[in-house]
């Protein structure tokens, strides 16, 4: 079995375990006190970190590979992977005491995951139809998009903190409907742009691709997670966070992968299909070249 083929298994594993806790405890209306626990602030949140910080080095390096290229694919993903780790983070502090609460938490981070699923939509949406767009000043570009997507996490934190919106969870209750329609939409995106980044590596057979297209699988199945989940701390709740931490895991690999000089004569034809091998190409590959080392 190769690394790809053992690679999948984490990601199997997760939906598996998704049909058999479907099959077994859902919907969570009467589930046993024993089934449920939940650790204490902080390491209640503690999973998120994982998740955030490879998102927002996934976030680094897209841009390094943008400053290269001019690439919109890759600035796109990159201000995807920027919401997504900033937004997340933020979203565990100010949820938690003795900043905020469950409806902070629950609210601030489905705002961020809609928002980063957009992005990474539209940037494999740029692939699938074949379009390249190269953007010339591509310093303003990258402070640009990166300045409007730092803007968003902060618009969805004031719009939840500030009350602009309904409430994303009520205690007693659980997730609103709000919520579930949010996150659902954010479950769509990123199974979608997953679906469409693996095509991609099927064309291209560029490993970055294949990890990051796994990453979002799993990310996406930790969201189905908490959309069927009711209860905090229960196995919806932990199946939710295992599969995000699995999710960080790929992103990590992804990146890894641009270490690996195997790919460095990948042929111009799969290019557009490929533009995430920029990052290894000339973000990372300069450096090796001079021995630079509840939801």
């Amino acid at each position: 079995m190769n690394a790809k083929h053992a690679g999948l298994v984490p990601l199997l594993v997760v939906l598996a375990s998704l049909l058999v806790f479907i099959l077994s405890f859902y919907p969570e209306q009467n589930l046993s006190p024993n089934l449920i626990f939940n650790l204490p602030a902080p390491f209640s949140s503690a999973y998120a970190f994982l998740l955030s910080i490879s998102a927002l080095v996934v976030a680094f390096f897209f841009a390094r590979g943008f400053l290269s290229s001019g690439s919109l694919y890759l600035i796109t993903l990159g201000s995807g992977s920027l919401i997504l780790g900033l937004g997340f983070l933020l979203s565990q502090i100010l949820g938690s005491a003795p900043f905020g609460g469950p409806n902070q938490l629950t609210g601030i981070s489905s705002l961020v995951f809609l928002a980063s699923g957009v992005f990474y939509s539209a940037s494999v949406t740029l692939s699938l139809v074949g379009k390249t767009v190269r953007l010339e000043k591509s310093a303003l570009a990258l402070l640009v998009g990166y300045a409007g997507s730092i803007a968003l996490v902060i618009v969805a934190i004031v719009s939840v903190e500030m009350k602009f919106t309904p409430d994303f969870f009520v205690s007693g209750v659980g997730p609103t409907l709000l919520r579930q329609q949010v996150l659902g939409a954010a479950i769509v995106l990123f199974a979608y742009a997953s679906v469409v980044l693996m095509r991609n590596y099927t064309v291209s057979e560029v490993s970055i691709l294949y990890w990051f297209s796994l990453g979002l699988a799993a990310i996406a199945v930790g969201f189905l997670s908490a959309f069927l989940g009711k209860v905090p701390g229960g196995p919806f709740s932990w199946l939710g966070r295992i599969s995000l931490i699995v999710g960080g895991i790929y992103f990590v690999v992804s990146i890894s992968q641009s270490y690996k000089g195997s790919e460095a004569k990948m042929s111009q034809e799969t290019r557009p299909n490929a533009d995430l091998q920029l990052v290894a190409l000339s973000g990372i590959a300069s450096q090796r070249d001079s021995k630079a080392p509840f939801l």
